[in-house]
């Protein structure tokens, strides 16, 4: 899965680095793509890991088991460059808002809000606009700005 995600853009956008330094330029997209395939292996296992752990141990699923294993994931981020983990946060963070959201609605702790999904959606775009620059890549900077016309 990952191949295609450090290929792409080093043919679309990296090039000329390709072609003047080839023997640099595909070390470091090795690395990317084999640290990129360490993080997905060691989040796998862990939530998998643990999930099994705790249904077998318990002969059940507790909604505690899904939390804690999402935490545990966390150790994984220690394989992926400091960069992509502030982007790895902003991808998860508007997931995380609507599993919560979901999982309490279930459980009849709120109740359902006409268009509650674009509220979730504003908190998420919210925290997404107030980040630092430093925790985007210049690429995605530049799509965001052009997006919101900034």
């Amino acid at each position: 899965i990952y191949l295609p995600v450090h290929l792409i853009p080093l043919l679309f956008f990296r090039y000329k680095a390709l072609f003047n330094t080839p023997g640099n330029t595909l070390l470091h997209t090795f690395k990317a793509f084999l640290s990129s395939c360490m993080f997905l292996s060691t989040y796998q296992s862990l939530v998998k890991g643990n999930c099994c752990y705790w249904r077998n141990k318990l002969q059940r699923d507790e909604p505690w088991q899904g939390m804690l294993s999402g935490m545990l994931t966390a150790f994984s981020t220690g394989f992926e460059r400091k960069s992509r983990v502030s982007e790895l946060m902003l991808y998860c963070w508007p997931r995380t808002l609507e599993a919560t959201w979901i999982y309490y609605k279930k459980r009849g702790k709120i109740k359902g809000v006409d268009k509650g999904e674009i509220l979730l959606f504003t908190f998420g775009a919210a925290t997404l606009m107030s980040c630092l620059r430093k925790d985007f890549k210049p690429t995605y900077h530049k799509a965001l700005c052009f997006l919101v016309g900034s």
